[in-house]
């Protein structure tokens, strides 16, 4: 189980990196992802509990990340909005971790058409 949020509002990868089942209190910046930009996700500590016992992680991606997976979704005929697209960002980042024959299974949640 892998979390992923943009890292200008990301409490739960602070937490997470401080090994903390208690939600990091941030002051949330502009995002592109503005879709999870939650300061104070109202289940965090169950959140930071599960990805505890199943020794998942919490990974951050940047704008400039999420911009490059959003701009490679659309050339690739996916209409995405901003926020799905922390998804393919994030998998970049996790590819590194994965055991070799990995299944991995991301969720595009957000239409595109809803930008313009």
């Amino acid at each position: 189980l892998i979390g992923i949020q943009a890292f200008n509002c990301a409490p739960l990868y602070h937490a997470w990196r401080q090994k903390s089942t208690n939600v990091m209190l941030v002051q949330a910046e502009p995002s592109i992802a503005a879709g999870i930009a939650i300061p104070e996700p109202v289940r965090g500590r169950q959140i930071l509990e599960i990805i505890g016992e199943v020794r998942g992680m919490i990974i951050a991606v940047t704008d400039a990340e999420i911009k490059e997976s959003w701009l490679k979704m659309g050339k690739m005929g996916f209409c995405v909005e901003s926020t799905s697209a922390v998804v393919v960002a994030g998998l970049k980042k996790y590819l590194p971790y994965a055991d070799t024959g990995e299944n991995l299974l991301t969720a595009f949640t957000g239409h595109g058409l809803k930008y313009f």
